[in-house]
């Protein structure tokens, strides 16, 4: 990944990161368009609770989520979904600078919310987030407009359209949903995969081993018995893992302190936090950051 500045040519940015804007049971993030430079890159930045689309409407990019090494290529036509809990970045290419909309919302009610599960469950992986709809690139278009020329009856255009955005996209996935996990395995192995990718999609909510297991609905002892069984690995191991891996990307995003870190990643406190740090890589919190500053 390139050291750039984000230099836009072009952005339309209507925020409610504050306060976000209730649309029924959905509530309203962020939406706008940016046209890109040569040198334009977005930085790593924290999706906490919130779903985000990324239509590219021209040029070519990457897409990285929750890595410096995972990302996707994206060009003109592709939908691209990021979830809560994603550390997500943008990179353009210098030849043909990306042109793209965005919509950052969070789900409330039960009108999406099961389904958008259901997708974060199945289609974690980031080459699997991508998908081609021109509906919803319309659709978006038409949404964005209503905050640039309000007009006889915003509220329930903003509504409708947002609805229909929202179902295109579940649309989408769920259609394909019986060909995302592998065929010919066992029940265990399903349910390990599925707790894997509850770990994945809720690092930052996830409190005790009772959230896992009351989710799946088993007792923990049982799920523990299974995943370390199938994986040769335990939950707590998985689940610490992928907390540090979130840590090491939070660091290197420069905005939030050591003990906001291990706040958030629900860790008992900083101590806990750096100790549980050092044990997994061989140094500090402090001494990553250090080197990671020289670099």
């Amino acid at each position: 990944m390139r050291n750039k500045t984000d230099q836009q040519d072009y952005l339309i940015d209507f925020q409610f990161i504050d306060n976000p804007k209730p649309i029924n049971d959905v509530r309203l993030y962020q939406v706008g368009k940016k046209f890109c430079n040569q040198n334009t890159y977005i930085p790593p930045h924290l999706h906490i609770d919130w779903y985000e689309l990324t239509v590219i409407l021209g040029g070519k990019g990457k897409i990285y989520t929750n890595s410096q090494t995972d990302y996707v290529e994206v060009s003109e036509g592709d939908i691209y979904l990021s979830f809560p809990a994603d550390i997500h970045a943008i990179e353009s290419d210098n030849s043909s600078p990306l042109k793209y909309s965005f919509l950052s919302f969070i789900l409330d009610g039960k009108s999406f919310k099961s389904k958008f599960k259901k997708i974060t469950q199945e289609f974690y992986e980031s080459e699997k987030r991508i998908f081609r709809n021109p509906n919803v690139s319309l659709l978006l278009e038409i949404f964005l407009s209503e905050f640039l020329t309000p007009a006889y009856k915003q509220d329930a255009m903003l509504l409708h359209t947002l609805n229909q955005i929202l179902i295109f996209t579940c649309r989408n996935f769920l259609h394909q949903s019986e060909k995302t996990l592998p065929v010919n395995v066992s029940k265990n192995e399903l349910l390990c995969y599925s707790i894997m990718r509850y770990i994945d999609a809720n690092i930052f909510l996830i409190k005790s081993f009772s959230d896992i297991s009351d989710y799946f609905n088993y007792n923990y002892s049982y799920l523990s018995k299974v995943f370390k069984q199938t994986t040769k690995t335990t939950i707590l191991d998985y689940l610490s893992t992928k907390k540090l891996e979130r840590a090491k990307i939070l660091i290197d995003e420069k905005k939030l302190s050591f003990t906001k870190i291990a706040e958030i990643l629900n860790y008992a406190s900083v101590y806990s936090f750096s100790k549980s740090f050092k044990y997994h890589f061989g140094i500090s919190p402090t001494e990553y950051k250090k080197l990671n500053d020289k670099t």
